[in-house]
């Protein structure tokens, strides 16, 4: 990967911007942060039917009506709101091909997946935060170390810009970020958590760069300056979210 210096600074401005904002968003919580997640999935589903060239009102309607139960699930702490979309298959299956219709609907869960940062939020504040600063460091130490030292290739064929020299960085950057970060859980349980982080945020990225390449894409679109798309930017989140609630939901760690 080149040091591209201009890449470099749309990346900072729109960190020095977008982070605080987030964070902000994050301290509010409640319907603030649930709204935000909701907006954000909607963005990234949008992003994902124009990588699979979707683009029926059928089927963008439907990925918004899936979004609104699964929000409306996590509202009234009732899942069989998530479930209820599922009858939707034969609509989307009557109006598109199969295939379409299954990217459809696994698209819609997997982007509303980010709402899980919302039920962390409700169970701890600072745990959402640790999780959300542990996976923005990995993301950018992995970017900036790749950028300047990459040179050998994770997977070329999936995701080019992954470099072993670059995930080194970001190991140790979500090291440093982790034991600062989950303090409050231990140096332990820091540790734990942070490896734990890296290995989901790359698998995470590994899935939508494997999306992309399918779909002969770079980037899912380019509305956020310097990093592609929402897509792009939350991917490691969408995975990260539910294994980390449902850890800290069920366990004593």
């Amino acid at each position: 990967m080149d040091w591209n210096k201009t890449n470099l600074k749309e990346r900072i401005f729109t960190t020095l911007i977008g982070v605080p904002l987030f964070i902000i968003i994050l301290y509010i919580g409640s319907y603030v942060l649930l709204l935000s997640l909701a907006l954000i999935s909607f963005i990234a589903f949008y992003e994902a039917m124009k990588i699979y060239e979707i683009d029926t009102v059928i089927n963008i309607a439907t990925g918004f009506f899936l979004l609104v139960f699964i929000f409306l699930a996590i509202v009234e702490k009732n899942y069989y709101f998530a479930i209820a979309p599922l009858l939707l298959i034969p609509v989307v299956w009557l109006t598109s091909d199969s295939k379409k219709s299954l990217q459809v609907i696994t698209t819609g869960y997997y982007v509303s997946l980010l709402m899980f940062l919302y039920l962390i939020s409700e169970i701890s504040f600072k745990l959402a935060l640790a999780v959300i600063v542990t996976v923005w460091v990995f993301d950018i130490a992995s970017y900036l170390g790749g950028a300047k030292y990459g040179k050998h290739k994770m997977n070329p064929s999936v995701s080019p810009g992954k470099s072993y020299e670059g995930f080194m960085f970001g190991l140790v950057g979500a090291l440093i970020s982790g034991l600062i970060m989950f303090y409050f859980k231990g140096v332990v349980a820091s540790i734990l958590f942070s490896l734990l982080i890296v290995f989901l945020a790359l698998s995470g990225d590994f899935l939508e760069s494997k999306i992309k390449r399918i779909a002969n894409v770079k980037d899912s679109s380019k509305i956020v300056v310097g990093h592609g798309g929402v897509l792009d930017r939350f991917d490691s989140l969408l995975i990260v979210s539910p294994i980390i609630y449902l850890i800290a939901t069920f366990t004593n760690i």
